[in-house]
């Protein structure tokens, strides 16, 4: 509770802790209906609680006597929409804990029917409570007294409380804190990043009963001697794995927190949010993945009375107000105390239809009307209730992070990854995940755009295609210096020649550290046409970590300059070729004999912000694939200008230096004093008949900063106006 208080005070208008629902009501008067709901305020304290802000802390102050919060209103010539509209209000208008009621409902009539919108706050109950209050409105609207609840929430408060302070509740912190040791929390890719601080802002979706559904958790249980949660959880936590690349993390788990059978008629915030660690290091099978499931359930059950407040208040994990603390997702299994009362989780997962009959004959009958909850907890939440027609799921989520269509992906691979386990041995980590419609996006769609291949283009391939079409064209643009395709082909092709003579066969290493120039992307190319792949060097970067590639590639040759050379950290086994100063033997040594599309085209290394740099092999069908579908969207058309601003230790270099010369458009280099200054560059864009630039954000920030105000002509490559 002063948890939730606290959470209500920092956002005072989110109905994030609102438990609310709608119905159409059938068979019983607004009068009748008032009096039952009166009776309910008096029956329970907490729904005549407030909580007061002292000096102290929060106090609950319980009323001796409260109205209940129940008004009439007439509908006649509202439409569907209005109804819904003012239902949806009702249910999800802000509790004001200070002042009072925590429980509301409204009463829409409009000719012979009736809609209900119902309201409490969690501080006053939870899903157990509204079990309780649903059969007991039922039997007061019927006219029955039911018996009165042998206990008082307060009375469970304090007992609480006493087991915190004893040798007991230490204990329980001491497994707690034992069994949570660096478990790092849930990390889920996002649609947007996430705001500095959470708004709350929901979005919902709920997957109808399904008998299949039901059968694949109740399989997948019975076969590992487990239960409907466990298999549920099972999956949920396999899904959250394959989507985060976490095989360890933390997934919150509602405890009902009703121990003892004193409790079971009393409404109160007893349930507790449990923390369920993640089981899936060293790729378990699906047995092993269930048994060690099982095991995480039934420990947490055995220690649920840690209030999970105070669980994270003690573990102190860093504040981040962006997300949420310990726990990012959550699972909810939804299941009513009472048989006759199994309609009643309908209602929680927003399956519409279903008849909800409390009280005998002369009682109510509600049929539940689905209302979108505005506010979400958590980044993600999936509820799972067992209804007669089937298992339905209820998935909602941070509306600031995800869309629709994300979370619909996941529910999908959510109901495949179920059904898969129910009868499957293997590795979980072979469990299927993608449909037949993703799996023919990801196979045949994001493939359309290849370049046809028979028995397959390599990059160079594709320059000499274009330059036999537009040999006279401008290729690569420097300063006042220029080739055209016909003379960038023709250098690129002696070099080719020179280096096959100096040893390089296929996939031999050809180490590239030149200024900016014509020669850098003659080098490129006459790599390539060598059948080698290009490792680039900026020589720019710190000496350090030129020295580090040089000495894990062992190039054949280091393509330099006379003025570079001296500079360059020693490369023993490496062949140096001075473009500028050593005499190229155009010979013919032959060719480079047979080559194919899974040939490599260069080798980048990562920036080793994890450690050792690590050289990464590109090879042509990847880049020739990239290219062909950058060509199609955003698209770019033969003879524009790509001004390559990017150093060619950044993998993005390719596309700038190659797309235009696979279509017949010219590549403007800026120097690297331009690409690091905005002043300069800026220059350079308003001289240049450059017509298209990609750029990292950093650059287009740099470029705005220098007062840059842009070129209605370029073109940014995402698309749109630069």
């Amino acid at each position: 509770q002063r948890s939730l208080w606290f959470l209500n005070r920092l956002a005072p208008e989110s109905s994030a802790y609102n438990i609310a629902g709608a119905a159409r009501l059938i068979g019983s008067s607004p009068e009748a209906l008032g009096r039952a709901l009166e009776a309910l305020v008096d029956r329970h304290p907490m729904l005549r609680a407030t909580f007061a802000d002292t000096p102290g802390g929060p106090v609950q102050r319980v009323a001796e006597r409260a109205e209940a919060a129940f008004e009439v209103v007439e509908a006649d010539g509202w439409s569907d929409a209005e109804v819904e509209a003012r239902l949806h209000a009702e249910a999800y208008r802000p509790f004001d804990l200070a002042a009072g009621p925590l429980l509301r409902a409204v009463l829409l009539r409009r000719g012979g029917d009736a809609f209900l919108a119902f309201a409490v706050h969690h501080v006053a109950a939870d899903f157990w409570s509204m079990a309780v209050l649903a059969r007991e409105l039922g039997a007061l609207v019927a006219g029955e007294a039911p018996m009165p609840p042998a206990a008082l929430y307060t009375d469970f408060a304090h007992r609480l409380e006493r087991m915190l302070e004893s040798p007991a509740g230490e204990r329980l912190w001491e497994h707690w804190r034992e069994r949570l040791a660096g478990t790092p929390q849930l990390d889920l890719p996002t649609d947007r990043p996430r705001r500095p601080v959470q708004s709350l802002c929901g979005g919902s979706r709920t997957l109808p009963p399904s008998p299949e559904r039901a059968e694949a958790v109740h399989r997948l249980a019975a076969a590992h001697g487990s239960t409907p949660f466990v298999a549920l959880l099972a999956a949920w936590q396999t899904v959250l794995s394959r989507w985060s690349g976490q095989e360890e993390f933390l997934t919150g788990a509602p405890m009902a927190g009703r121990s003892s059978r004193e409790w079971a008629e009393v409404v109160g915030y007893f349930v507790n949010l449990v923390p369920l660690r993640a089981g899936l290091s060293g790729n378990p099978t699906v047995g092993e993945l269930m048994a060690r499931t099982r095991g995480t359930v039934l420990d947490a059950l055995a220690h649920q009375d840690l209030p999970f407040a105070l669980m994270t208040e003690r573990l102190q994990p860093e504040r981040d107000p962006s997300r949420p603390p310990l726990v990012a997702a959550m699972l909810t299994y939804e299941k009513s105390p009472a048989p006759e009362l199994a309609a009643l989780a309908a209602f929680a997962v927003g399956v519409p239809g279903v008849r909800l009959s409390i009280g005998g004959p002369g009682g109510l009958t509600l049929e539940s009307l689905p209302l979108a909850p505005p506010a979400a907890q958590l980044d993600l939440s999936l509820t799972a209730a067992e209804l007669p027609s089937g298992l339905a799921v209820s998935f909602q989520w941070d509306a600031d992070l995800f869309d629709a269509a994300t979370v619909d992906r996941l529910a999908g691979h959510f109901d495949r990854v179920l059904a898969a386990m129910a009868g499957a041995e293997g590795p979980v980590a072979e469990l299927p995940l993608l449909g037949e419609a993703e799996r023919h996006q990801v196979l045949a769609e994001w493939n359309d755009t290849a370049v046809p291949r028979s028995p397959g283009l390599l990059l160079h391939e594709l320059v000499e295609a274009q330059a036999a079409r537009t040999p006279d064209l401008p290729a690569v643009v420097f300063d006042e210096e220029a080739l055209t395709y016909a003379e960038l082909c023709a250098r690129a092709s002696q070099l080719a020649r020179h280096l096959r003579r100096m040893g390089c066969v296929p996939e031999s290493l050809v180490g590239v550290a030149l200024d900016r120039s014509l020669d850098m992307v003659a080098a490129l190319l006459g790599a390539l046409k060598a059948g080698a792949a290009y490792v680039p060097l900026d020589p720019d970067y710190p000496r350090e970590r030129l020295a580090f590639v040089l000495e894990d590639a062992v190039p054949q040759v280091l393509i330099t300059q006379t003025s570079l050379r001296a500079a360059l950290p020693a490369a023993p086994g490496t062949a140096v070729l001075c473009l500028d100063s050593d005499p190229i033997d155009g010979g013919l040594p032959g060719g480079p004999g047979p080559a194919d599309d899974r040939q490599l085209a260069y080798v980048l290394y990562t920036s080793g912000s994890t450690g050792r740099p690590k050289g990464v092999g590109v090879p042509h069908r990847a880049l020739v694939n990239f290219l062909a579908s950058m060509r199609r969207a955003p698209g770019f058309s033969p003879g524009e200008r790509m001004l390559a601003v990017t150093s060619l230790s950044f993998d993005i270099a390719a596309l700038e230096i190659f797309l235009p010369l696979t279509v017949g458009g010219s590549v403007e280099l800026a120097s690297r004093e331009e690409a690091a200054d905005g002043a300069l560059l800026a220059a350079r864009l308003r001289e240049s008949a450059a017509t298209v630039l990609q750029a990292t954000p950093a650059t287009w920030r740099m470029l705005l900063d220098s007062g840059w105000a842009g070129d209605p002509d370029l073109r940014a490559l995402c698309g749109g106006e630069a």
